[in-house]
């Protein structure tokens, strides 16, 4: 697996402090990551969390 995506709980991280941790740590391996925006608005969406339209198509793992 080299490229992945992390869905952060915006209550627990709310300053993507640990997000970022993560996608640095993930990156200092040659890895590929990037995240939902953290502006992100799902108002007036089908999705609760997260848009799933705009998770990337080469993305072979998904961080919860």
């Amino acid at each position: 697996m080299k490229n992945f995506y992390i869905i952060t709980n915006k209550a627990k991280d709310p300053d993507y402090s640990f997000t970022h941790e993560v996608m640095n740590y993930l990156k200092s391996l040659g890895m590929n990551c990037a995240c939902q925006d953290a502006s992100e608005d799902l108002t007036y969406t089908k999705y609760r969390y997260t848009n799933a339209d705009l998770i990337p198509q080469d993305v072979e793992c998904v961080i919860v």
